[in-house]
């Protein structure tokens, strides 16, 4: 992770210890992505329908 994103949070964060997580746990945060991303298309997409007519 570039350094310059550390710099650009308002709190200090290790951003390259979180990015160590990701990667250890990616299979399961892509598992909870892909249950909960439909859901949230199918309430925002009525919303965005709407906000386009």
């Amino acid at each position: 992770m570039p350094p310059a994103m550390s710099k650009r949070l308002r709190r200090p964060f290790d951003l390259a210890a979180a990015m160590k997580v990701l990667e250890e746990e990616y299979e399961g945060f892509r598992e909870d992505f892909e249950a909960f991303f439909p859901e949230v298309r199918r309430e925002v997409g009525g919303e965005t329908a709407a906000c386009r007519s």
